[in-house]
């Protein structure tokens, strides 16, 4: 029980930085595992940083981290990541995001959608096994599992 008070109290910590970066940058949109959490679409845990979305450029530049670690930029993908407030962010740039709205604790969170998300998780499972890559290789097994679990339980719903 105290180690989901932990991840709770967490998460809101990060939820308070990303509403602190969107009342400066309203295009901005929860991505990666907090969104997934928020969603119900993973199990709770602690999350390792807050990845947040932008379809505009300028708000990938104009957002300020401290301990900066430097742009990621490749073909697929602009971002960069460090601190706000103690939390870790990554910033990520994309054209033309889906996106969804989550619910938590009464606010209301615009989001990229869960299918991106996943998208994302593979892309980053496959590169190899790297602590980052295996960390999201099990959040999509933990995913998936959820997502099984709520297709058997809708089937069995219907069965008479």
């Amino acid at each position: 029980m105290n180690n989901t008070k932990n991840t709770i109290t967490e998460i809101r910590k990060m939820l308070e930085v990303f509403l602190k970066l969107k009342s400066m940058f309203p295009d901005i949109m929860l991505g990666g595992s907090v969104a997934l959490m928020l969603m119900g679409r993973m199990t709770l845990r602690t999350p390792k940083d807050l990845d947040i979305v932008t379809s505009n450029k300028s708000t990938l530049k104009a957002i300020t981290l401290k301990n900066q670690k430097g742009s990621i930029a490749s073909a697929s993908e602009v971002s960069k990541t460090g601190q706000i407030d103690g939390v870790n962010v990554d910033v990520f740039y994309q054209e033309n995001p889906k996106r969804e709205t989550v619910e938590f604790q009464d606010v209301q969170y615009p989001a990229l959608s869960r299918n991106e998300i996943v998208m994302a998780k593979m892309r980053y499972a496959l590169k190899g096994s790297t602590p980052s890559s295996m960390k999201h290789k099990q959040d999509l097994v933990n995913y998936l599992t959820l997502e099984l679990e709520a297709d058997k339980n809708t089937v069995s719903d219907l069965t008479l």
